[in-house]
């Protein structure tokens, strides 16, 4: 959903149609506190941030009416879409890489019912599991965002593990449910010849990069 309101929103820009959307969507009964804040965005970015602040049904009415004044129909998203395919998908899994869940339909997932939650957590693995016959064990949060009730979801789903943006190098006594994760940049990997090397990716990892070349660390960045 953010990259359909993100291209809507960079779309209307362009055609210098921004405002006139925004008293189209008053007008048309979307809420008037949140089309304050939203109105206010500078770029595509803030627009997606602040949208996550919304309950999932009046952020999905925005995304609809934004991706309608844009022109925005579902070719024209498909042609853009950077996704990798379950063929692709199906091919890494085959190579050995672990496929895992980052929810349905990327709802911020501490805003919803237990019913909604539930779907958004298990369906999605269902699906991976039935098209890719592998098993996923594995769950990101989406957006990073967790609590207590989204953590006994995940459990109840199946999963063995679950990450968040927290920076941070993961002890033998943490919680798989709330594993840390490094923000590792490809400048942080090139070596002397300039191409990635192993041994920098073992210094990232476990912080030692930090420690050697006083490095500060970001945080992983939401998605």
């Amino acid at each position: 959903w953010f990259d359909r309101l993100a291209r809507a929103y960079d779309q209307l820009q362009r055609a210098r149609k921004t405002s006139d959307a925004w008293k189209a969507a008053s007008e048309r009964g979307l809420d008037s506190a949140s089309i304050g804040k939203l109105a206010g965005c500078r770029c595509a970015g803030e627009l997606v941030s602040r949208a996550k602040e919304l309950a999932s049904e009046q952020r999905n009415r925005l995304m609809d009416f934004m991706s309608a004044a844009a022109g925005l129909g579902g070719g024209e998203e498909q042609q853009d879409d950077r996704l990798m395919d379950w063929q692709q998908l199906a091919a890494l899994a085959n190579a050995g890489h672990e496929i895992g869940s980052h929810g349905l339909t990327h709802e911020i997932l501490p805003q919803l019912d237990d019913h909604a939650l539930e779907s958004e957590v298990a369906e999605s693995r269902r699906i991976i599991e039935r098209r890719l016959d592998v098993p996923v064990r594995a769950f990101c949060y989406p957006n990073g965002d967790v609590d207590d009730r989204v953590v006994r979801a995940v459990q109840s789903a199946g999963y063995r593990s679950a990450v968040s943006v927290e920076p941070g190098v993961n002890e033998p006594a943490c919680d798989p449910y709330r594993l840390k994760r490094w923000f590792i940049n490809e400048d942080r990997l090139a070596g002397p010849s300039g191409r990635a090397s192993d041994t920098l990716l073992r210094m990232e990892i476990c912080s030692l990069a930090d420690r050697v070349f006083r490095r500060r660390r970001r945080r992983a960045v939401p998605l």
